[in-house]
């Protein structure tokens, strides 16, 4: 019952694993010594490439570089370089199609390209071809965004700076005419007030002179009057005259 239970358990977990390997990509990874002697920064050539030709690593290597090493799905294929294709290329069209056209102009067959039912196969020289295309175009691309973007962004501030210098220099030129102005009329009014007050003193001096003549006219016309009427004399010399009280009593 026991062993039954320990073959079930390890049982389950090779078939996790085995399920996580399949899901995931493994990559093997192999160590090499550099040396016989263990000794660091040192490498023995002759042990080293014997090692690698003893682990089949130049074997991988040269079938890699045989075959087709990168292989894209063509959905994947076509999001990624469909930049690259020119107006051939047209949006009804199907993912194959697309890859098709693309391969046929940028001439990957020469390379090493070929087109399948559900993937790409390229050989690394056309990978990193088409990859050194598409950063090229990126690059580019960026560049005139940029350009644009700050262009925009320059022709605004420019836009603001003039805004800002027309408002301060109609602030300025308000500030000084209003200056202008106001000592302009500050001296206009003490003109305009001292042409008053000498307009008005020529009246007061011409009416003083005025009252001054008709001071001196009326003793004039007083004694006429009396050379005339005698009786108005002799009132005149009564009210002048003071006379007590008692006296008249």
């Amino acid at each position: 019952m026991i062993k039954n239970n320990l073959l079930y358990f390890i049982k389950n977990q090779l078939n996790t694993l085995i399920k996580e390997l399949d899901d995931a990509t493994p990559h093997w990874i192999r160590c090499i010594k550099p040396n016989t002697a263990k000794k660091p920064r040192h490498i023995q050539e002759k042990y080293f490439v014997l090692q690698l030709a003893s682990s089949g690593v130049l074997e991988t290597v040269k079938l890699r570089q045989i075959g087709y090493p990168v292989r894209i799905l063509h959905k994947t294929f076509v999001s990624r370089y469909r930049i690259l294709g020119g107006s051939s290329i047209k949006i009804s069209d199907s993912s194959q199609s697309v890859c098709t056209k693309l391969a046929n102009e940028l001439e990957l067959h020469k390379i090493g390209c070929q087109v399948g039912k559900s993937k790409v196969f390229l050989k690394q020289q056309a990978k990193d071809m088409i990859d050194h295309r598409c950063k090229t175009i990126y690059h580019v691309s960026s560049v005139k965004i940029q350009k644009v973007i700050r262009g925009f962004l320059e022709r605004r501030r420019i836009k603001r700076l003039k805004a800002a210098v027309d408002i301060i220099s109609i602030r300025y030129k308000s500030l000084v005419l209003g200056r202008r102005t106001r000592f302009q009329y500050v001296r206009e009014r003490n003109h305009i007030l001292l042409i008053q007050s000498l307009f008005r003193m020529i009246l007061q001096w011409n009416q003083l002179e005025q009252l001054i003549l008709a001071r001196q006219a009326i003793p004039r016309i007083r004694r006429k009057k009396l050379e005339r009427v005698p009786y108005v004399y002799m009132y005149a010399s009564i009210c002048v005259v003071r006379i007590p009280y008692s006296a008249l009593i």
